[in-house]
């Protein structure tokens, strides 16, 4: 009666013993089963989850409703560390770890994705706690009957992430030549009607969290905005976009991991994109502003791109369009939400994007271009996204005033 979950259950009253109900035991041991060489799958230290699910069939599904339901695996084993049991008068410190936690990190180990657990607060090397992390998610968040959702999104994350690793992407510094993939990382962690979340893959939301962090751990310090909130000690990372625990209360929400963030990063990265490639245009027709035409495609991916890292509707600012006479100041901030430009897409322009040629091309030609509209009202963009009722569509309108609407 106690592993009714984990065996199969048969109907004896047929001449041939029948399965009614194949128990997560059996189901795993199949799906780890090579037709092809008529044996099981070795799932020792060299298993490698990514290489497994290359194959389209083959998905964590089996293993996930293994670990959430079976009593088996619901037990702890006990490790010895240190010191040897042989040295007289010594007793022996030792580990101890739920089973199903262990067996989890051990099955993800080769895919390169179990350092992001718990990354923020712990070293690749800290099993115990990576181990700890795993076990609380699934006694806290995992839903039994959404094991089928978190299974679909950890494939695709452990797919997409090796693809990343391929790639060689590290850090922040190359991401804007994979923008689909990294919207993707944060839109793998839930659905969603609208910018509202209503369902979460929580072993996918906890490895994004962690992925995240570990790509933008360098940004902080390239910021110059004295506005920025950890602009005092970059390091502090109660001072920084706190992937998993918004509100730093030990209850990890991902509330980053939403429609608007994924909006925003993949928004900023296209900004940058479109900024390299209006420069490169510009000097390629000679570099003379009062000459130089931007294309309405261009015109229209960086209205875009601003609008997706921050609107005037996301931050309840209304007014505009900018102009002469509808100037930053004349928008109505009363009810100015700060949170509604993307926090991640702030620390991308203020990191990355003000710091680029492409900026500093662009906006040379903003300032020129202005100057040539009203010598009296010139116009430049801002490189402070963490100042006082900043908005990014805002900066989208000081373009088309400028350049005219696409």
């Amino acid at each position: 009666q106690y592993f009714i979950a984990d065996l199969n259950t048969m109907d004896y009253s047929l001449p041939t013993p029948t399965v009614i109900q194949q128990g997560v035991i059996d189901q795993a041991l199949s799906s780890f089963y090579n037709d092809e060489e008529g044996e099981y799958i070795k799932l020792g230290t060299n298993f490698n989850m990514r290489e497994f699910l290359d194959t389209p069939e083959n998905s964590t599904f089996p293993l996930l409703d293994l670990l959430s339901r079976s009593e088996i695996f619901g037990n702890e084993a006990q490790t010895i560390t240190a010191p040897s049991s042989a040295v007289p008068g010594t007793v022996p410190a030792s580990g101890n770890y739920r089973t199903r936690a262990l067996t989890f990190y051990n099955l993800l180990k080769q895919s390169g994705v179990t350092k992001y657990f718990d990354y923020l607060l712990t070293t690749e090397t800290d099993k115990e706690l990576k181990v700890e992390r795993i076990e609380a998610i699934f006694v806290g968040d995992f839903i039994p009957f959404e094991t089928g959702f978190e299974a679909e999104r950890l494939d695709d994350f452990i797919g997409l992430v090796g693809f990343l690793m391929d790639e060689n992407l590290t850090d922040a510094s190359q991401i804007n030549n994979y923008a689909p993939q990294m919207r993707d990382i944060i839109e793998l962690t839930y659905t969603a009607t609208g910018q509202v979340v209503n369902r979460r893959a929580y072993l996918t939301s906890e490895l994004a969290a962690g992925f995240l962090t570990d790509i933008f751990d360098e940004e902080y310090q390239a910021v110059t905005d004295p506005n920025a909130p950890f602009i005092s000690d970059p390091n502090d990372i109660t001072l920084r976009i706190n992937f998993y625990d918004k509100n730093n209360d030990s209850l990890n929400e991902f509330a980053y991991l939403n429609p608007r963030e994924a909006d925003g990063l993949e928004g900023s990265l296209n900004y940058l994109n479109a900024l390299s490639a209006i420069s490169e245009d510009f000097v390629d027709q000679g570099g003379d502003p009062f000459t130089y035409t931007i294309g309405e495609a261009e015109l229209t991916q960086l209205k875009a791109a601003l609008v997706k890292m921050g609107s005037l509707a996301n931050t309840n600012v209304s007014g505009g369009p900018f102009s002469p006479s509808f100037t930053i100041d004349d928008y109505n901030y009363d009810d100015y939400d700060i949170e509604g430009n993307s926090a991640i897409a702030k620390l991308f322009y203020g990191a990355r994007v003000v710091s680029s040629e492409g900026f500093t091309v662009f906006n040379n030609l903003v300032e020129a271009k202005s100057t040539q509209l009203n010598p009296m009202f010139v116009v430049t963009l801002s490189t402070t996204p963490y100042a006082n009722q900043f908005v990014f569509e805002i900066e989208g309108e000081k373009i088309e005033y400028v350049f005219g609407t696409p």
